[in-house]
């Protein structure tokens, strides 16, 4: 998953990513997260929320370094070598221990600056249809 992209708000406060090439990319397609270093959830879309079957409201209030399925998953590691070293990963995880439904997801992670503070900017693309099928 490619994850060169700026961050852009929307009026309505919803995170949307625009890519290289320049398309706006919303909740309609990709879910959206972005991290303080600290792993506090700051800004998180609907897609995500529905993705894990969660809200955003509860997402909003974790924190990725307290979610055991980060751990178990990979991500958390995927996570913090991001945010030090800058570089972009892509992964795919099974998020299914401390979410409401069953799901795998196609990770894209980067390093962004947000107001001034290196944060985590999380692209997940829900897949979990597409593994019911293999």
């Amino acid at each position: 998953m490619n994850v060169e992209c700026d961050l852009v708000m929307t009026a309505t406060k919803e995170p949307m990513v625009r890519t290289r090439a320049g398309e706006l990319r919303g909740a309609h397609e990709h879910g959206i997260a972005v991290f303080r270093g600290d792993g506090r959830c700051i800004l998180a879309n609907a897609a995500l929320a529905e993705a894990v079957g969660g809200s955003r409201t509860s997402l909003l209030q974790q924190n990725f370094r307290a979610l055991a399925w980060w751990k178990e998953s990979g991500l958390l590691r995927d996570a913090e070598a991001t945010l030090s070293d800058g570089r972009q990963r892509g992964c795919e995880v099974h998020a299914a221990a401390e979410v409401d439904r069953e799901a795998w997801l196609e990770c894209g992670l980067a390093a962004i600056d947000h107001q001034g503070e290196r944060c985590l900017l999380l692209i997940a693309h829900d897949v979990t249809a597409q593994r019911a099928v293999k």
